[in-house]
């Protein structure tokens, strides 16, 4: 199946190959097809503004906040050369959203990354991307937060044991069993719908928020 969308962008006409569903424009939970006939199926506008600003802000303020800065301040030796590394990183976000923010508008596909590399180097580059995603880059990623979670929680659980404060804590079998149980949580959450896995974004943003 060949759908083609042509957009103006910057001046030029974009035209897009679908090869996979994820291209689907994103409707009021219709596919329109070239003729204009509704399939019935799509992506529902489900997430209002306070949940989308729930979720931009929530990704923004990472984990890793809470678990980073002790090994910057001991990498670069001073709070103020620690500082300097925060604005830089936090520049470089700036600048990579700006990207994204023209991305966004221009290839309004439901693929993400995964669709500006298939408009930029083509299907195998894109494949080679989501199975990378996939397997590699998303699931460490979900590990090492999911890790974070559990020794957290486990030192807010047991305060009194000083070993969940060391880096061999990410070992403990009790850290693990949260770890895996906090996935397990969230997939299930995710799974259920959009709406609660927004209500629960929400609040852990404001959770982190607080924190800070």
């Amino acid at each position: 199946m060949v759908a083609q969308r042509d957009r103006e962008a910057s001046g030029l006409s974009i035209t897009m190959t679908n090869t996979t569903s994820s291209t689907a424009p994103i409707t009021d939970g219709n596919i329109q097809g070239n003729d204009g006939s509704s399939s019935g199926e799509g992506l529902v506008r489900a997430l209002t503004m306070k949940d989308g600003i729930g979720v931009t802000v929530g990704v923004i303020i990472g984990s890793g906040i809470f678990a980073s800065p002790g090994q910057v301040l001991g990498n670069v030796g001073s709070t103020g050369l620690a500082l300097v590394v925060w604005v830089a990183g936090a520049m470089l976000a700036l600048c990579s959203s700006l990207v994204y923010c023209e991305l966004g508008p221009a290839v309004p596909a439901a693929g993400g990354d995964r669709d500006y590399i298939l408009l930029a180097f083509g299907p195998r580059a894109a494949f080679a991307y989501t199975f990378t995603m996939f397997f590699v880059i998303k699931s460490g990623s979900q590990g090492i937060l999911s890790i974070t979670f559990a020794r957290y929680l486990m030192a807010m659980l047991y305060p009194d044991d000083d070993s969940l404060l060391t880096p061999e804590a990410d070992g403990d079998t009790r850290v693990k069993l949260a770890a895996i149980a906090a996935v397990l949580v969230f997939t299930a959450l995710n799974c259920a719908g959009v709406k609660d896995s927004s209500a629960v974004q929400n609040v852990l943003t404001v959770l982190k928020a607080g924190l800070l």
